[in-house]
């Protein structure tokens, strides 16, 4: 008996503790992809609630990209376990580069795509959505169809 209050004893002081002391929780910041559009550098970002970014896209086969991963995570702020780098070039959006993080440690893009084994880089015609790019000095949208740009604005 003796026992069973302290135990509902100590259940109480931790739940009140809780809630006296309670803060908001916050996740790590995200490692960003980045773009090059128009000569200017931005952070990559995409809008609403699943937030991916065109390399966690399929492509038109239904396939995911096998991109190599590390067997243990060892950066909270890189979940996906890689950063890519992408450029807009004449309106097409390309595959620049993909490095392991947080060791950025590049991964050739031939273990990623093995039917382009020569490229430099790969254009991203498996992607279709709303891009958000955002450096310091500006915010823009990229609406892309097939892996071309078809409009820009201001989100």
């Amino acid at each position: 008996m003796k026992e069973n209050k302290r135990t509902l004893k100590f259940f109480w002081v931790v739940f009140f503790a809780c809630l006296i002391f309670r803060q908001p929780a916050h996740a790590t910041v995200q490692s960003p992809d980045t773009l090059i559009y128009k000569n200017q550098t931005y952070e990559l970002n995409t809008p609403g609630p699943n937030k991916q970014l065109p390399l966690d896209f399929s492509d038109e086969k239904n396939r995911f990209f096998a991109i190599p991963q590390n067997k243990v995570m060892i950066s909270s702020g890189c979940f996906r376990g890689y950063v890519a780098a992408w450029v807009v070039e004449e309106n097409v959006l390309f595959l620049k580069s993909v490095k392991r993080c947080p060791e950025n440690k590049n991964i050739p893009l031939k273990d990623i795509f093995p039917d382009i084994p020569h490229a430099d880089k790969i254009k991203a015609d498996w992607f279709s959505g709303t891009l958000i790019l955002e450096n310091k000095q500006e915010c823009l949208s990229l609406e892309i169809k097939n892996g071309i740009v078809l409009s820009e604005g201001r989100p």
